[in-house]
């Protein structure tokens, strides 16, 4: 608004300027005018003062003959203005004849104190007197219009100072601006449009360039986190591909510890069975027995409780190798006794001879008991070896895994009360049936949980793989960035 007001108070200068131009020129040619009317009276006048002239110099004298006479006619007949003089007196008579008098020219009476005393008739050169009026008109016409050349030359002059050399210097800046040469700064310090527009466009080139610096900074800071992310990217994807191994390696071992599951809950009602035959022997314990039941009990419901956890898995196998040595212990008391009833049968002789079969069935049943607990705690320490493998990579799972060993601890504890009692066997190998059977479920759970794991570790390598797409793209488009400010100069002076 401001620029425009300033543009708007020039352009009413401009015309009041050439307003003024043309009251000059009319002023002029009017003065012109005056002044060929004036050359024009100045004539008249002249002959005015000739007959005023000749009126004077006839009043001294009272006769026309006087020789005074002659010589005023020939000064007047030098001015080049005057063709021709005749001179008569008040009865026409002439007296005097100079030049080229002409009878039509206005006769001028002379009196004397009321009296006429002649006439004049003078006659003008109109040529002459035409050429000095065209002369002077002429003259006063070049002078006026190299006045108004003066105040052309003047305006033009001004009007190049003021506008025209400021606005080429700015489109010259505007150009260097436009090459991508921000740092340029326009050196126009005044109070008009130019000085304003100049402002206004320093500023301008600043706020575009300080834009562009940001942008600048902001594109470097991204390709640096860009090439942190990359590194961050190849550094999961080496995690991603142990991490699919470890879970190829966890699913071979828990498909392991299935088989090995089986096989104990086999062996488990193998022994169940011989031990059934024995009950009959060991009712006293019958009560005991029972009580061995609610803490196997307990001790299932703690490995369910591991189902959720990797770790757990360290647990159930400590277990087993626990319930393998119970087992273990088991058999070699239970070759004690049967060893002490065959004992017993010698001594009773005929009466104690079936006795002394059964015994040694238990005995026999007892040395392939040992031999299947010590094939079944060989798989056990194979598969712990993998676990201890495996919770290397999954310390999450380990405060789950000292629980469960707190927990088996405590139930170790139990289970040493009842080892004295004979009578539980029956009910020990129930219950290692059942948890045989719960490990068989548990491990069909982490079998379970570690494909959702390996099909999560897969979906994460997909995820990667995109990002790596989306990582390299956002690099190229950061460089064409960079490359496009490279043509900018951004350094301010």
């Amino acid at each position: 608004m401001r620029l425009f007001n300033s543009i708007t108070k020039k352009l009413v200068v401009t015309a009041c300027l050439l307003f003024l131009v043309a009251g000059v020129l009319v002023t002029s040619i009017n003065l012109m005018m005056v002044r060929d009317s004036a050359s024009a009276d100045s004539l008249d006048i002249h002959q005015e003062r000739l007959d005023g002239l000749a009126i004077m110099l006839a009043a001294p004298l009272y006769n026309l003959d006087n020789p005074q006479i002659d010589a005023i006619a020939q000064l007047t007949m030098e001015s080049s203005y005057i063709e021709g003089l005749y001179i008569e007196d008040n009865l026409n008579n002439p007296v005097l004849s100079l030049g080229n008098p002409n009878d039509q020219a206005t006769p001028i009476e002379v009196f004397y104190r009321e009296m006429l005393v002649g006439r004049f008739k003078v006659t003008f050169n109109e040529f002459l007197v035409d050429s000095a009026v065209k002369n002077s008109f002429y003259s006063q016409l070049y002078l006026v219009a190299a006045f108004i050349l003066l105040i052309v030359l003047m305006l033009l002059v001004t009007v190049r100072a003021l506008i025209s050399k400021p606005l080429s210097e700015m489109q010259q800046g505007m150009e260097t601006v436009a090459n991508g040469q921000l740092s340029y700064q326009f050196r126009y310090q005044r109070n008009d449009e130019v000085g304003l527009f100049s402002s206004i466009l320093n500023r301008f080139t600043g706020h575009v360039r300080g834009a562009l610096v940001n942008v600048q900074q902001a594109g470097t800071a991204v390709a640096e986190q860009n090439r942190t992310l990359s590194r961050v990217i190849g550094s999961v994807i080496e995690r991603n591909h142990t991490e699919q191994a470890q879970a190829e390696l966890l699913s071979s071992s828990v498909t392991e510890l299935s088989a090995s599951a089986a096989e104990i809950a086999q062996k488990c009602t193998q022994t169940s069975a011989i031990s059934s035959d024995m009950h009959q022997q060991l009712s006293i314990c019958s009560g005991h027995s029972e009580k061995a039941e609610s803490y196997l009990h307990d001790i299932g419901c703690e490995l369910t409780n591991s189902n959720e956890t990797i770790a757990s898995l360290r647990g159930n196998t400590d277990a087993i190798s626990q319930i393998s040595k119970m087992i273990s212990e088991i058999a070699d008391q239970t070759n004690l006794l049967a060893l002490n009833a065959a004992i017993e049968a010698a001594r009773a002789g005929e009466f104690g001879r079936g006795f002394a079969v059964v015994a040694d069935e238990v005995r026999s049943l007892a040395m392939k008991t040992q031999s299947s607990v010590t094939e079944i705690h060989d798989l056990v320490q194979a598969l712990q070896n993998n676990v201890d493998e495996t919770t290397e990579r999954m310390d999450k799972n380990i405060i789950a895994s000292e629980n469960a060993i707190s927990e088996y601890q405590q139930v170790r504890q139990a289970l040493e009360t009842c080892l004295a009692k004979m009578d539980t066997l029956e009910e020990m190998n129930h219950e290692v049936a059942e948890v045989s059977s719960q490990q068989s479920d548990v491990t069909e759970s982490i079998g379970q949980s570690v494909l959702e794991l390996n099909n999560m570790v897969s979906m994460a390598a997909e995820n990667v793989a995109e990002l790596e797409v989306a990582e390299a793209t956002v690099n190229q488009q950061v460089e064409a960035l960079q490359s496009s400010l490279t043509g900018f100069d951004l350094k301010t002076q």
